[in-house]
């Protein structure tokens, strides 16, 4: 055999060997599913998950282990500080330029045993009219549980 084929013969073993260990790393890493951050909001039904750039958070509504998370409840901008009692969300949301507020909602929360989306939204663009909002529905943020957007890294499976 002649050197030139030898060290052909090498080459197209290496890459061989590479593509092997490639696939593999593939394969393995599909046993973990999706691994998408998320932290639940206290005991209620919703969660905070990141962006697919894996720089801001949405929220989304759970449905089962089996589905994992379903809807995503919509509203404009990211969540930047979230508080919440049984009844209601409160979301502080900030936008991907400034990380200024630029939206408050108030989220309702129904029940799963509703045929429906278990949520309402309502939206505020101004601080005085989610101060106004607050009051008429009862709400103080002193007395409500509070995370900001933050997920710290783990892997998870479906609590």
């Amino acid at each position: 055999m002649e050197i030139k084929e030898m060290k052909n013969l090498l080459f197209i073993r290496k890459w061989h060997y590479f593509a092997s260990i490639v696939s593999m790393l593939l394969v393995v890493s599909s046993c973990f599913g999706d691994i998408t951050q998320y932290k639940r909001i206290g005991e209620t039904d919703y969660y905070l998950v990141e962006t697919e750039d894996g720089i801001y958070t949405d929220i989304y509504y759970y449905i089962d282990e089996e589905s994992g998370f379903g809807e995503s409840v919509k509203y404009k901008g990211f969540v930047k500080e979230i508080y919440w009692n049984d009844k209601y969300l409160i979301v502080k949301c900030t936008n991907r330029e400034s990380q200024k507020i630029i939206n408050y909602c108030i989220i309702e929360q129904y029940g799963r045993n509703d045929k429906y989306i278990p949520w309402k939204v309502h939206e505020y663009a101004t601080k005085q009219e989610f101060e106004k909002a607050k009051i008429k529905f009862g709400l103080d943020e002193k007395k409500m549980n509070y995370t900001d957007s933050y997920i710290p890294w783990s892997l998870h499976l479906f609590d």
